[in-house]
Order: C-alpha cells, then sequence, then structure tokens
C-alpha cells in the first residue's frame, strides 16, 4: 500500500453500510477504515490520522454527534473534514460537519463530495 493513498475512516453501526462504503471508496483507489462505534472511531483515528470522516451521526443514539464535537475540539482532529452519511436531521451546529450526504448516498454524490473535500484541505 502506498504511503500517499488517502485514508477515509468511515463510522457507521450498520454493518451493510460500511461494507457498500467500504466497497465503493476502495474500489476508487481509497484506504477505507470502517467502524461500527464511537469509541472503536475515536481508537482508529488515534492510531492513525485519516484525511477524511464519514460518519452516521445517529450511530449509537445520536453518538456520532459526539463524536464530530469531540473531533472538532482537538487540535489534531479539528480541521480533518467530516462527511455526515444520514437519513435524520442535522445539528444546528453546522460547526461540527463540512457536507452532508442523504443515506442511501448516491456514490457520485458521495464521491464528489469527498473529492471537493479532499481539494480544499489546508
Amino acid at each position: 500500500m502506498s504511503s500517499d493513498k488517502v485514508t477515509i475512516v468511515c463510522a457507521d453501526d450498520d454493518p451493510i453500510t460500511l461494507q457498500q462504503l467500504q466497497t465503493r471508496l476502495t474500489q476508487e483507489g481509497f484506504e477505507v477504515l470502517t467502524c461500527a462505534s464511537t469509541s472503536a472511531t475515536l481508537e482508529c483515528i488515534w492510531g492513525r490520522l485519516p484525511d477524511l470522516l464519514i460518519v452516521d451521526p445517529m450511530m449509537g443514539r445520536m453518538a456520532g454527534y459526539e463524536l464530530c464535537r469531540k473531533l472538532r475540539t482537538h487540535p489534531e482532529t479539528e480541521c480533518v473534514p467530516i462527511i455526515l452519511h444520514t437519513r435524520g436531521d442535522l445539528p444546528e451546529d453546522k460547526s461540527l460537519y463540512n457536507c452532508v450526504c442523504a443515506k442511501p448516498a448516491d456514490g457520485s454524490a458521495l464521491l464528489l463530495a469527498i473529492r471537493m473535500l479532499l481539494m480544499a484541505r489546508p
């Protein structure tokens, strides 16, 4: 695996969604790490800082929102782009995320959002 590969962490408590994201994004050449809980996501992120996160905000009864809050308040992760991947309502605090993609994901819309966010990184 090359060191210049973009790493995306996908956090969702639905195994089917995680499998679909992993399959699609891997086909596009991304390195994809999947996590089924907020604690697993935090452990994964601290082990290796990703280039981008795709988070289900309703994971674990809204724990996905708390995950985003933690990431936005930590100096190492405050600028990592976050895509909310959701069927539900969005938080009022738009600083928690960069973009929203509705579930089920339109693959081309999700890829476009990923590419736009990666290009806009500092």
